[in-house]
């Protein structure tokens, strides 16, 4: 597994701002977060999806995400993913 924060620069409100993503080998998504500016929160994982769906295909590597100018993509380790899923996400489960 590996884990990855995506920044996702624009000035649109109604869209998430910091994507953070469990990625297998193959680059599918396992559990993915959404944050918006507003605190909004959503979230997918292989059996529920609240406002969030996972990707159907490979996301791509960190430097892949990050050769697009609007996005920031940095790896993350599992800790900091865990810790913002059982802040952000299981309190709305």
């Amino acid at each position: 597994m590996s884990y990855m924060k995506v920044i996702w620069i624009h000035e649109l409100q109604d869209e998430p701002t910091e994507y953070y993503l469990e990625v297998d080998q193959k680059g599918f998504e396992i559990r993915k977060i959404v944050m918006y500016r507003d605190g909004k929160v959503e979230f997918a994982t292989e059996t529920i999806e609240y406002g969030a769906f996972l990707s159907p295909v490979p996301v791509g590597t960190v430097e892949e995400i990050s050769e697009e100018k609007e996005f920031e993509a940095t790896e993350i380790s599992k800790q900091e993913f865990l810790n913002i899923w059982e802040s952000k996400v299981e309190p709305l489960s």
